[in-house]
C-alpha cells in the first residue's frame, strides 16, 4: 500500500504562499508611502527661511562675530 504525500505547491500551499507575498507587498507599500510623507519636505519652499534668517540665527547663537554678520549681510543684499 502506498502512502500519500503532501505536495507543497498544491492548492493549499500555493495559495498561502501567494497570500503572504501579497500581504508583504501591501505592508512594504504602506511603509514606503508613510516614510516618504513623514520624512521628506515637499519641494524647494518647504521651509520659508531665507538666507538672512539663517544668518541672524548664526549671529544670535554666537557662531559668527558682528563684523562677519555685517559683511555677510551686505553680500546678501
Amino acid at each position: 500500500m502506498m502512502m500519500g504525500h503532501w505536495n507543497m505547491w498544491g492548492w493549499g500551499g500555493g495559495f498561502m504562499m501567494l497570500a503572504w507575498i501579497l500581504w508583504l507587498g501591501i505592508a512594504i507599500y504602506f511603509i514606503a508611502v508613510y516614510a516618504g510623507k513623514a520624512n521628506f519636505p515637499k519641494g524647494k519652499d518647504a521651509t520659508n527661511e531665507t538666507a538672512l534668517d539663517i544668518l541672524k540665527k548664526r549671529y544670535a547663537s554666537g557662531e559668527i562675530s558682528v563684523e562677519e554678520f555685517e559683511k555677510m549681510k551686505r553680500d546678501l543684499q
